[in-house]
């Protein structure tokens, strides 16, 4: 309900909301509401491997790993039933938006506890019990999902009475169910597959810029990506722009940085907002040199002077298409005649990467020109993930979706050292990288902040661990009938609020 934040930025108080009931099934009915028993079970099972549910399911929780939760947090208190406290082993400014994942919706201690006494503790997970708007009613194998209305539901029941998750293999049938009316709501679908829905009778289209990223990671670990100046030549190399059109037939954008341009816009805000406090403080002053003010004991003039010179490095820096420096650098390096490789081909489609194998042979294409032959290789999903975990790939196609909104969410899953043997996919761990991480999560001051993820950004660019190819638009079809459905840019779907007429 609210939280309170030391100075330190090291301990999170947060007051939990009182009277929210849990849902029920036929096998549990809850004696008690939420409380923070159940906040310290849910953190429990994925952090402490003794604990007698943080095997269940497999015993692997990879949002809770990525986000660094169990090397971030230092412990997890109870001050009374409705009050939990947060101390950290250092300030992490990105903490309470991590919060927010999904990885953290709270379970029910008494629901783990009456199942664990039946002896039937994997029922946690297959049939869940959570505090939302709706509650889990069924499912039956590759077929559907059935959650009902929450009728006590803490911010008032919602308007439907049921959903159905309708599993459609064969997206030729999805499509027949929303024509003739059977389904109400589409997941994301690419742009390709958008066009005959955009005048048909009682179908609308929803589009929306999503925060992801489609990249292609070198192994900077493997000879010879372990050279920037291989990395840089073959991002130089690569027409990003005909990708974005024959890959995406123009559904995204060019991504000139790791962030997505609604991020990367919030740090160029914050900054500006610097700027013109400065501005402002000059003007009051009588319109002093700014170099001359460089002294105060405010320090804005060096903050904006730190600021207009990383925009100019980052522009500097700015990828850009140019297969004869890209020849150049390979040259310089000792590959003036090319070498061979690999590349890995995500093997599933996704929003951020509709069509990759066409992408890995456009890269491929590009490479070609340079020398650099590249091998596609597809595999099937589950070895494609663990043998790049265990870095066997040189080049790979990847994509990532934000989760709440923060830079840290895609700089330090995709690219701090303690990810490198798990979703930084180019084994790139460089000091000063870690160290710009590691300040931007200990500061809480917006500009401040924005500037020491911009000095990382321009690291990354320097260094070229990825290159960075589009970020994705999200284009959803649904009935007409279907009131106040908003698209959610972290790609998920909410009917809380939803109508149907």
């Amino acid at each position: 309900q609210s939280w309170e934040i030391t100075d330190n930025g090291r301990v999170y108080t947060l007051y939990l909301r009182a009277d929210v009931p849990f849902h029920s099934n036929a096998e549990f009915t809850p004696q008690r509401p939420f409380n923070a028993d159940d906040v310290l079970f849910t953190f429990a099972r994925q952090w402490r491997k003794n604990h007698p549910y943080y095997n269940v399911s497999g015993g692997t929780y990879d949002y809770f790993e990525g986000m660094g939760i169990s090397r971030t947090v230092l412990a997890i208190d109870r001050l009374d039933e409705q009050t939990v406290q947060f101390t950290l082993k250092q300030a992490d400014a990105s903490f309470l938006a991590t919060l927010a994942l999904p990885f953290a919706s709270i379970q029910s201690a008494e629901y783990a506890e009456q199942l664990l006494r039946e002896g039937k503790p994997e029922q946690l997970d297959r049939r869940p019990i959570g505090t939302g708007p709706f509650q889990f009613s069924g499912y039956r194998s590759e077929q559907e999902l059935v959650y009902q209305a929450n009728e006590r539901y803490w911010n008032g029941r919602p308007l439907l009475d049921h959903i159905v998750l309708a599993i459609s293999p064969d997206p030729a049938q999805a499509y027949a169910k929303l024509r003739n009316g059977q389904c109400h709501v589409l997941p994301p679908v690419p742009i390709g597959q958008t066009h005959e829905w955009q005048n048909r009778r009682g179908i609308r289209v929803l589009q929306k810029p999503a925060l992801d990223l489609a990249y292609l990671a070198f192994n900077t670990q493997r000879p010879p990506f372990d050279d920037s100046r291989v990395r840089r030549a073959l991002s130089l190399a690569v027409d990003r722009q005909a990708i974005v059109q024959v890959g995406y037939q123009n559904g995204a954008q060019q991504a000139e940085h790791i962030l997505p341009p609604a991020i990367w816009n919030a740090l160029q805000a914050n900054l500006t907002t610097a700027k013109n406090a400065l501005a402002d403080q000059l003007a009051a002053r009588g319109g002093k040199d700014a170099d001359k003010e460089a002294g105060k004991d405010d320090g804005n003039a060096v903050l904006v002077r730190e600021i207009e010179q990383v925009d100019a490095d980052l522009q500097a820096a700015a990828l850009s298409y140019d297969p004869a420096q890209a020849r150049q650098l390979l040259q310089e390096a000792g590959y003036a005649d090319g070498f061979k490789t690999t590349l890995w081909v995500l093997p599933v489609q996704r929003d951020y990467l509709p069509d990759p194998l066409q992408t890995a042979k456009l890269i491929r294409a590009d490479w070609a020109l340079l020398g650099v032959e590249a091998e596609l290789l597809e595999l099937p999903w589950e070895a494609f993930l663990a043998r790049s975990r265990k870095g066997e790939h040189q080049t790979i196609l990847l994509g990532w979706v934000g989760d709440n909104g923060d830079p840290d969410n895609f700089l330090k899953p995709l690219l701090s050292c303690a990810n490198v043997n798990g979703s930084n996919r180019a084994r790139w761990c460089d000091s000063e990288f870690e160290n710009l991480l590691r300040q931007a999560r200990l500061v809480t001051e917006p500009a401040k902040r924005s500037l020491l993820y911009s000095k990382a950004l321009l690291q990354v660019e320097r260094e070229s661990p990825w290159l960075m190819l589009a970020h994705s638009l999200r284009f959803q079809a649904l009935r007409r009938g279907v009131k106040d459905f908003v698209m959610d840019p972290f790609g998920g779907s909410y009917f809380n609020t939803v109508d149907l007429q």
